[in-house]
């Protein structure tokens, strides 16, 4: 028998209409993020970080971004 760890160090952010794809993939990367999912139906990337301690920083990081208009 195994157990999986889940882990639940995501985020979901959508960019601006005006966000080029070559900036929001040097953002996610910058933030040392993977993408898991998305676009969805409405823009929304839901990103992986590897501890709850780098998605912390991230948050503060978005929240401060032009390209991002919402983060959950």
């Amino acid at each position: 028998v195994t157990s999986e760890t889940v882990d639940h160090h995501h985020m979901r952010i959508i960019f601006s209409e005006q966000a080029t794809e070559a900036e929001m993939r040097r953002l996610i990367r910058s933030l040392d993020a993977e993408i898991i999912a998305g676009p969805s139906a409405i823009g929304f990337y839901t990103l992986r970080f590897q501890s709850e301690e780098l998605r912390k920083e991230a948050l503060d990081i978005l929240r401060s971004e032009q390209i991002v208009t919402e983060i959950q």
